[in-house]
């Protein structure tokens, strides 16, 4: 009298405050036992409250015979919870099923056509290939139940075991096909459905159908039929090409007569699949497609550009015509409409108007809150700009400018494509590096609000201007040293990717222009003198010791030669290694003299030693002389060692060094605020994109492995 129902347990579950481990371990002893009751009730009860704890997750298969016991109940009531627990219950390897067979043969005899319906609707879910041998002949009378109801749940129950028992196809099939004769509409529909998923996985076995299916869909006024009907006769014509020309008539009919959204497109994508190559059919396609593409509602908008998608893989030459509808899309306020245009965007861009929509790109990024969408905008951006080794690109100069446009834009999860492109191009594009340096020092001008985690975009800028610095003009060239030099890169935190880049970019530009100021110069060598002690970035510090190292070897004559010896890089791609066979020498597994490592000795023992006392040669006495030489030579090392910790002989350099740091701190921390306040009261400028240029023609050069443009 007191127990739970099922709606007590919901109710349990949906409070916030109970205790649910307690309030579950509860409830489940109950049902435990609850189903060991004979009352029948009881027992009901019991499975119904553990059919709801299994919706959310829980497992109810230990009870898998406790549900049979429900479902064999003379109630309805009883027997339909118990049908619905093993439909959740019972899997497809479940011994319970040997069991349940009796049940399900017992309720297709039943009196009640009720009881026969749930027991078919529970076969559809935990059906295998056993009960669907055992049970073929019991359903086969079911086809002719006087009920339409139970013949349509028959019928589409069917397919079921054709997928458990494929060998009953060649045997049933015909039974379950003579539906399509029947009076019953929506049973009519229950044997479409099943004849299409058929023929989906063999279409030889449904082609006897063809012909009923054909007068169906002629005579038909049901739009789900037809839209099933059109699926299934798609199937077929991949094996028989010659309902292609019998289907273009009625195809054409439906489309200029039905009223109805859903079948205008059912058919539109008929076309497009396997009617493509009938002019006269794409013309009557596209001509409807154009309503969904002018369409108000976002539903119909989207699937008008489904269809063009898949209509411009087939004929690519409609693109242009259309492309107004992509960019009226691309600024629509559903994020699927915009994503859908974007992935036309890649097939419909040409030389012709690849400006026109990067503009809109960049427009659309600049609009865009959505963090999503706006790097797909990106994704798409530089997919153009790099599609077929820059094919659509006619002014590189131009092209420049536009990723320089995107780095100010930000993205992080393109910026190492991005930056990968940029080098790409000036690397493979000769007549480009000139105007690249000079646009990388105009973007670097700003270099703070390039930052980001792997500031990737910053070292390929650094790389341009020191791999490309002697073609710049003497201003630029200035403008170059000026920018390298500046003390910022230091308080503004960098990574040390950065500083690597920022040292040898520095390095370049010493050695390849050729007229520096004299002063310049010394600030220069300052500088790596100052980067070689920075123990913060130790690739930097051993760049810049290098650096120092090979100046202070050279003589004048030999420095003005160095700008020659390192020479732009030509591109190298990614697979060029791949192409580079290890020598033999390499794969022959080396054997480890075991002499090496252990010794024997006399008495049979073994001594393992890191060397042996005859190995051992005692060093040389060196004279007094030699020490004092060995001696100034170590002292001279540990001194220029930035990592060696001399004796503080002067206490007072410490102090101020000291405040020298506590100054550097104090001004980080004021630029810092600076930049935050500058964020603040930052207007958020358009980025305008500039036309392309056709009077400078360039030339990419060729893949040096492939060899193709």
């Amino acid at each position: 009298m007191f127990s739970r129902n099922s709606v007590d347990v919901i109710k349990g579950l949906r409070k916030g405050k109970v205790d649910r481990t307690a309030f579950l371990t509860t409830v489940f002893s109950e049902i435990k036992e609850e189903v060991k009751s004979s009352d029948l009730v009881v027992k009901t009860n019991a499975i119904k409250k553990l059919f709801v704890l299994s919706l959310e997750g829980y497992d109810m298969e230990w009870a898998a015979f406790h549900v049979l016991e429900v479902m064999s109940s003379t109630k309805f009531s009883q027997k339909r919870m118990g049908f619905l627990a093993a439909s959740n219950c019972f899997k497809s390897t479940s011994d319970i099923l040997t069991l349940a067979t009796n049940v399900f043969r017992r309720e297709f005899v039943a009196a009640n056509h009720l009881d026969t319906c749930i027991a078919v609707n529970c076969l559809c879910n935990i059906i295998n290939s056993f009960m669907s041998t055992e049970l073929l002949n019991d359903c086969v009378t079911l086809l002719n139940a006087s009920k339409p109801d139970l013949r349509k749940k028959v019928c589409l129950l069917f397919f079921k075991i054709f997928f458990n028992n494929p060998d009953a196809v060649p045997q049933m099939f015909e039974r379950v096909a003579e539906k399509l004769q029947d009076e019953n509409i929506g049973v009519k529909v229950a044997t479409v459905n099943t004849i299409l998923e058929i023929s989906r996985i063999n279409p030889k076995c449904a082609l006897f159908t063809a012909k009923a299916l054909f007068d169906l869909l002629t005579t038909t006024k049901n739009n789900w039929m037809i839209i099933k009907l059109l699926k299934t006769m798609v199937e077929l014509t991949k094996v028989e090409p010659r309902l292609i020309k019998r289907l273009i008539d009625p195809l054409k009919t439906l489309l200029q007569s039905t009223p109805a959204k859903s079948v205008e497109y059912e058919i539109i994508r008929t076309i497009i699949s396997s009617f493509y190559e009938n002019e006269e059919l794409v013309i009557l396609a596209m001509s409807k497609l154009q309503g969904f593409l002018d369409s108000n509602d976002p539903n119909l908008k989207y699937l008008g550009l489904s269809g063009l998608q898949e209509m411009i893989k087939k004929h690519p030459n409609i693109a242009y015509e259309y492309n107004h509808f992509i960019v009226e899309a691309l600024q629509s306020k559903d994020l699927t409409i915009r994503l859908r245009a974007l992935s036309l965007l890649r097939l419909t861009t040409s030389k012709q108007n690849l400006c026109d929509i990067i503009g809109e790109i960049v427009k659309e990024i600049q609009k865009s809150e959505n963090s999503d969408i706006k790097e797909e905008l990106f994704s798409t951006g530089l997919y153009l700009l790099s599609k077929e080794n820059y094919d659509l690109v006619e002014d590189f100069k131009w092209m420049f400018m536009i990723l320089g446009a995107f780095l100010k834009l930000k993205t992080s999860k393109y910026e190492g494509q991005l930056s990968s492109i940029m080098l790409d191009v000036v690397i493979r594009v000769e007549q480009l590096r000139s105007e690249a340096a000079e646009l990388a020092i105009d973007t670097l001008q700003d270099f703070e609000s390039l930052k980001s985690e792997k500031c990737e975009a910053l070292n390929a800028l650094l790389f341009i201007i020191g791999e490309f610095g002697d073609t710049l003009s003497r201003e630029n060239q200035e403008n170059a040293l000026e920018l390298v030099l500046r003390d910022r890169w230091k308080i503004l935190n960098f990574p040390e990717s950065v500083h690597n880049a920022l040292t040898a970019a520095t390095f370049k530009l010493l050695v390849k222009i050729k007229e520096i100021n004299p002063n310049l110069k010394e600030e220069i060598q300052a500088k790596l003198e100052e980067r070689s002690k920075q123990v913060d970035f130790m690739e930097s510090q051993e760049r810049s010791l290098l650096y120092i190292n090979i100046l202070a070897n050279l003589t004048d004559e030999e420095k003005t030669k160095l700008g020659s010896l390192i020479t732009c890089l030509s591109p190298v791609p990614s697979y060029a290694q791949a192409m580079v066979f290890a020598p033999e020498s390499l794969l022959v597994p080396i054997e480890i003299d075991e002499n090496e490592i252990q010794t024997r000795n006399e008495d049979g023992s073994v001594t393992y030693h890191y060397f042996r006392d005859e190995d051992f040669i005692p060093p040389d006495i060196l004279s007094e002389e030699e020490r004092k030489k060995r001696r100034s030579e170590l002292k001279l090392k540990q001194k220029e060692d930035p990592f060696y910790l001399q004796s503080n002989k002067n206490s007072q350099s410490a102090k101020k060094k000291g405040k020298g740091k506590k100054k550097l701190k104090k001004k980080t921390e004021e630029i810092k605020e600076e930049n935050k306040e500058e964020e603040k009261e930052e207007i958020k400028q358009e980025i305008s994109v500039p036309k392309p240029s056709t009077d400078k023609k360039y030339t990419v050069m060729k893949d040096p492995v492939l060899g193709n443009n």
